[in-house]
């Protein structure tokens, strides 16, 4: 891993989030991530954002999964802070290191976005989830909108740069349902962030189970 991916991309981050959040975006994350129950895995937990949105009421125990060291130091501060017994996996989605049918509730805040592989990711995703599981996302990407689209695929290479991996033109729904994932509830719509341009406003939030 680069210099930058180690020691800077963390705070690259964590800026963004302060600059583009709102409480309109965070209130989004917090309705999604208040479904987890049971055994519960985190891919992409970052610097651990999403962790005091939780309802500790109804979660068994917590893996966090991230394959950036520093990121993983953030996240494993944010959890004692919160007295949050936070097991952290550093490893990539595409590799998760859980036995099959391992978790009730897989949860991915903005990570599919950034993994380099997304049909091993889900492949992966659905290994570790018992059939009853579901998959609980926000994620953002392709705009609907042609021209806006047509800016998404060239600013790209640079924002796959500064984000470590994140594309701004993938069409997620779709990804779900290739890789045998039912959308038994999505939104879809611009997401409630300041100061962003265009290119990161389009996005899904929901739920995806496996199709039996």
């Amino acid at each position: 891993m680069s210099v930058y991916g180690r020691f800077l991309y963390p705070h690259v981050v964590n800026l963004t989030m302060r600059v583009v959040g709102t409480p309109e975006l965070v209130s989004i994350i917090k309705s999604q991530a208040e479904r987890a129950q049971g055994t519960v895995l985190e891919v992409g937990v970052g610097g651990g954002g999403t962790l005091a949105l939780y309802d500790r009421s109804k979660i068994k125990e917590i893996y966090g999964l991230d394959p950036n060291p520093g990121m993983m130091e953030q996240a494993r501060r944010t959890a004692h802070s919160l007295g949050l017994p936070l097991k952290l996996l550093c490893a990539p989605a595409e590799r998760i290191p859980l036995d099959a049918n391992a978790v009730d509730t897989v949860v991915s805040t903005f990570t599919l976005c950034t993994v380099a592989d997304v049909p091993t990711t889900l492949e992966n995703i659905r290994r570790v989830l018992r059939k009853t599981g579901e998959l609980v996302f926000v994620e953002h990407g392709a705009h609907p909108d042609a021209r806006i689209a047509r800016r998404q695929r060239f600013e790209e290479p640079l924002h796959k740069w500064l984000y470590q991996g994140c594309h701004l033109t993938r069409d997620l729904p779709r990804a779900f349902k290739e890789a045998g994932f039912e959308l038994r509830e999505m939104r879809s719509g611009r997401l409630p962030v300041r100061w962003a341009p265009k290119t990161w406003e389009w996005g899904w939030w929901g739920v995806a189970v496996p199709q039996n």
